[in-house]
C-alpha cells in the first residue's frame, strides 16, 4: 500500500504595499469542492468558493487566494491587465479583480452612513468595471497588530457596470481585527482585494422575492434590488431590515426611491432605544423591536406561489428566520442563505 503524501506546509509571505502590510498564506491543493451547495436542512446557499463559504454537504475549499496579482500600471487597460494576470478574453465575467490573487487598489472616497459605518470607494484600472454577479462578495485582506492575516468578506454595493470604481459598505466594531485596520485608512492608501466570489442565481419562476436582513447583511442584496427595480419583468420585492438605529439604514435614499416606484415594499425594525431627533422618513414603516416570528409568517403567507426568501445577517437571525419559514411550510428550495 502506497502511503499518501502529506500536503506541503503553507508558505508565509509578508507583503508591504503602499503602506498597507498584509500577511498572505500560500498553500497548494484544494479538494472536496461540492458541486451543488446545500445546507444541513436542505436549503440552498449562494454559490461560493471563497474561504467564507457556508457549511455544505460536500465541504468547500477553505483556502482563499494568497498571491498578489502582477503589478498593474494605472494607465493600463482592463483587457491588458486581465491578459497579464491569466484571465484573457472569455476568462470570466469580470476583468478588474481576480479571484485567485489579491490586487492593491487605492481608496478614493469615504461616505459616512452613520458614526460607525461608511461606504468606501476604491479605484479600478482605466476602463475597468467590476462586473460582479448579483449577491457576490469580495475578500479584503490585511494584517493585525501581530502580523497575522485578517481576511473579511464584503459585498459590493455599487453597480456592477460602474466604470473605474467599486464601493463596499463596512461597519466598524470597537474590538474588530479588521475594523482596527480600516479606521486607519486614508484616501490615497491602498488595500488588498480579491474576487468576486459567489452570486445569486435567479429562477425564471420567481414572481416575488422576500429579503430578510440585519445591519450590513443588506449589502449583498443592494445590487439585486437595484436590478429588480430596473426591470419590469423582475420579481416584486419585500424587504424586512433590522438595524440598531434609524441612522444605520442603508441604502436609505435608494430604498425610499424604489418604494415610490411601486416595485419594493419594506419595513424597518429598529432594535435600539429611540434617539433624540430620530424620525422615520415619509413612507417608511418603522417597528421598534426585533424581527419576530409573526413578521416572517406574514411575509410567507403565500408559500409555493413563486416566492423565494433571501436571508443575510448574523447567525441568530438566519437560524430563527429559517425555522419560522419552515414552520410556515416554505420548501427548503425556496430559501437562500447568504
Amino acid at each position: 500500500m502506497t502511503a499518501r503524501r502529506a500536503p506541503p506546509p503553507p508558505t508565509l509571505t509578508l507583503l508591504v504595499v503602499a503602506g498597507l502590510t498584509a500577511l498572505t498564506v500560500t498553500s497548494s491543493g484544494c479538494s472536496g469542492v461540492a458541486e451543488a451547495p446545500v445546507g444541513a436542512s436542505g436549503e440552498a446557499f449562494v454559490d461560493d468558493r471563497s474561504p467564507f463559504s457556508s457549511g455544505s454537504a460536500g465541504g468547500w475549499c477553505r483556502r482563499g487566494p494568497a498571491a498578489l496579482c502582477a503589478a498593474q500600471p494605472w494607465g493600463e487597460s482592463a483587457a491588458a491587465a486581465a491578459a497579464r494576470n491569466g484571465s484573457g478574453p472569455g476568462g470570466g465575467a469580470h476583468t478588474a479583480l481576480l479571484p485567485h490573487c489579491f490586487t492593491a487598489l487605492p481608496l478614493v472616497a469615504v461616505t459616512a452612513v452613520s458614526d460607525s459605518a461608511a461606504v468606501y470607494r476604491f479605484q479600478l484600472p482605466t476602463g475597468a468595471a467590476l462586473r460582479h454577479p448579483l449577491g457576490s462578495h469580495l475578500l479584503l485582506r490585511a494584517a493585525d497588530a501581530d502580523g497575522r492575516a485578517v481576511t473579511r468578506a464584503y459585498g459590493p454595493v455599487s453597480d456592477p457596470r460602474a466604470v473605474g470604481y467599486f464601493e463596499v459598505y463596512i461597519r466598524l466594531y470597537p474590538s474588530g481585527a479588521m475594523s482596527s485596520r480600516v479606521r486607519r485608512w486614508r484616501v490615497g492608501q491602498t488595500a488588498l482585494w480579491s474576487g468576486p466570489f459567489g452570486g445569486y442565481r435567479p429562477r425564471p419562476t420567481d414572481r416575488r422575492l422576500v429579503l430578510l436582513a440585519a445591519g450590513t447583511g443588506v449589502a449583498p442584496l443592494v445590487g439585486l434590488m437595484a436590478e429588480a427595480v430596473a426591470r419590469p419583468a423582475a420579481p416584486r420585492l419585500t424587504l424586512l431590515l433590522s438595524v440598531r438605529r434609524l441612522q444605520e439604514v442603508f441604502p436609505r435614499r435608494r430604498l425610499a426611491r424604489w418604494a415610490r416606484s411601486g416595485r419594493l415594499t419594506y419595513e424597518l425594525f429598529v432594535t435600539g432605544p429611540e434617539e433624540d431627533g430620530e424620525r422615520p422618513w415619509p413612507g417608511e414603516t418603522v417597528t421598534r423591536r426585533r424581527i419576530q416570528r409573526r413578521d416572517v409568517l406574514a411575509a410567507a403567507r403565500q408559500p409555493g406561489t413563486g416566492t423565494r426568501y433571501l436571508v443575510c445577517g448574523p447567525q441568530g437571525l438566519v437560524e430563527a428566520v429559517r425555522s419560522y419559514l419552515r414552520q410556515a411550510g416554505v420548501s427548503h428550495r425556496d430559501i437562500v442563505i447568504f
